[in-house]
């Protein structure tokens, strides 16, 4: 088994291996790791051997775990991107009213936040964090900024997505902690 401790090492063991150098170097003071709290945990470990889809998530939220940002912020900025739309998915699959756009990320996270918005009466997430989210995916184009990161030349700002991160893990938190009249 290799553990997060054990990345990098395998230069030593080869003198003719090239590891680039780490140019890049945030200003600001950020977190090492994009997380969960453990209370957050059991609601993603609960997804696992369930199906494909839980697997796939429970393993999205393990390698995310494992990442540190300021090394592996390209990669991050790709399991972060399949976290929310996995978590959509998810969604969808056990309410009806969440339709998922094959083409847009952006419209099938609109269509659960319209979700989110009907239920903050009902007990769910409250009008103001729903909100939140919403300005995080349109006015912060959150989606738009980790399609570029993934498709296009873009440096991933690793501040952007610890920013971005504390506010959308309580999205995929709701989405996966949402059920109803079951999977599709």
């Amino acid at each position: 088994m290799v553990s997060d401790t054990d990345l990098g090492k395998n230069t030593e063991e080869d003198a003719n291996a090239y590891s680039p150098e780490i140019a890049y170097r945030p200003k600001r003071n950020i977190r090492k790791h994009l997380e969960f709290t453990k209370d957050e945990g059991e609601i993603i470990n609960s997804l696992r051997d369930t199906n494909d889809l839980g697997n796939k998530i429970y393993n999205v939220v393990f390698e995310l775990s494992k990442l540190d940002l300021q090394v592996h912020r390209y990669s991050i900025a790709y399991l972060y991107r399949t976290l929310i739309e996995s978590s959509t998915i998810y969604l969808s699959q056990h309410q009806p009213k969440v339709v998922t756009d094959k083409t847009s990320l952006e419209a099938s996270v609109t269509s659960a936040l319209n979700y989110f918005a009907t239920t903050s009466k009902k007990g769910g997430p409250s009008s103001h964090t729903v909100g939140t989210w919403r300005e995080t995916v349109s006015k912060r184009k959150l989606i738009d900024t980790l399609n570029e990161y993934v498709h296009h030349e873009l440096p991933v700002d690793a501040h952007f997505l610890q920013e971005t991160w504390n506010t959308m893990k309580g999205y995929v938190i709701a989405c996966l902690k949402t059920s109803g009249s079951g999977p599709k």
